[in-house]
């Protein structure tokens, strides 16, 4: 079950609309800021191209449907969370994962190692620091640290301790 799933994942990695649920609540959104004809020389609608839209959209101030705020940031999370959703990565980081990372883990552990090397000069290639610099800003991890599970899964007591005056994704 969890191969067909990542299949199908990494499938809408390169064509939003096999999202279904993605497809259905951001349709209007995607149409109303001409999200698909952003990128034309794309064959394909790339998740990556409709997410940037609409989240650029969103931090310029415009509307965005409810349920489709809902689940960019359910889509996001997604791809933090699983290193096997974007082939991207595993192709232009497998050396790095191999070497430095104890081969592919889920969870967002393979994810925070390369992320890790980022931060160490000369840790990772260009191709896979080129890779992983995409992946983070494609999901916009900065903006909410739930994206990443690993992150929320440290953080949490503290976020609960000492922000519980806070909105559930306030960044002040």
């Amino acid at each position: 079950c969890r191969d067909k799933l990542t299949i199908r994942q990494r499938l809408a990695a390169q064509d939003y609309k096999i999202s279904y649920k993605l497809q259905k609540t951001c349709h209007q959104d995607i149409k109303k800021y001409h999200c698909e004809y952003q990128h034309i020389k794309q064959k394909e609608s790339k998740l990556s191209f409709i997410l940037l839209c609409l989240e650029n959209q969103v931090k310029k101030g415009h509307a965005i449907n409810s349920e489709c705020q809902g689940e960019i940031f359910d889509t996001r999370k997604s791809l933090m969370e699983d290193y096997m959703i974007n082939p991207d990565i595993i192709l232009s980081c497998r050396t790095e994962i191999d070497t430095n990372c104890n081969g592919l883990q889920r969870e967002g552990k393979t994810l925070h190692c390369l992320m890790g090397l980022l931060q160490q000069a000369n840790k990772l290639g260009q191709f896979c620091m080129r890779s992983v610099e995409r992946l983070i800003k494609e999901t916009d991890a900065g903006e909410d640290y739930r994206i990443d599970t690993a992150l929320q899964r440290a953080c949490q007591p503290v976020v609960d301790t000492a922000c519980k005056k806070l909105q559930a994704g306030d960044a002040a």
